[in-house]
């Protein structure tokens, strides 16, 4: 659901690479939809939004994305670097609106792309799975990227199946997380 600006752009770039690009009414549902993408194809499904009440508007989806162990990425533009001391309109905190619906929301400018891009896919897919913001502004410093987490999950499952092994009565008990395993 772009707007106009930056992510008309990218746009763009997803037409020239031979990405399908799928235009639909509002913000929340596009979220949604890459959400469930990323949760069907176990790649991390994107969707483009514009800044300020488009980034808002996505907010529900970005949620669900979390909260059902969906990878997605979440593509919205922001007021560029060297605008914002003379721009207001449509401009908000759009990190701190993401922070508790998002593993990590990052700016996504023309210096180390390629790395930044490649961080936010693994972020959304390490477990638990969930949806990453990236903000497209050109003129933007590359943004320090997190270490990966140590990977735990293979000893878990090691142990689980020695005590499966070993137990007379097994109970499950299973949450969302478990599909991923």
């Amino acid at each position: 659901m772009p707007g106009g600006g930056n992510n008309l752009e990218v746009v763009g770039a997803c037409e020239r690479a031979g990405l399908r690009f799928v235009l639909v009414h509002g913000e929340t549902a596009a979220a949604i939809m890459a959400g469930v993408d990323g949760e069907l194809s176990g790649v991390p499904g994107a969707c483009v939004v514009t800044r300020g009440p488009g980034v808002a508007s996505a907010v529900h989806g970005a949620a669900q994305a979390l909260l059902d162990r969906q990878p997605m990425l979440l593509i919205s533009d922001a007021v560029p670097v060297g605008e914002r001391p003379r721009v207001s309109h449509q401009r908000i905190d759009q990190d701190a609106l993401l922070a508790p619906v998002t593993k990590w929301s990052a700016t996504l400018g023309s210096h180390g792309a390629e790395e930044v891009v490649a961080a936010a896919i693994r972020i959304a897919c390490s477990a638990p799975q969930g949806p990453v913001h990236l903000a497209f502004v050109p003129d933007a410093p590359r943004p320090e990227i997190p270490e990966p987490d140590p990977v735990r999950r293979r000893g878990d499952v090691a142990t689980a199946v020695l005590l499966l092994e070993q137990s007379e009565h097994p109970v499950f008990a299973l949450g969302v997380g478990a599909r991923h395993l």
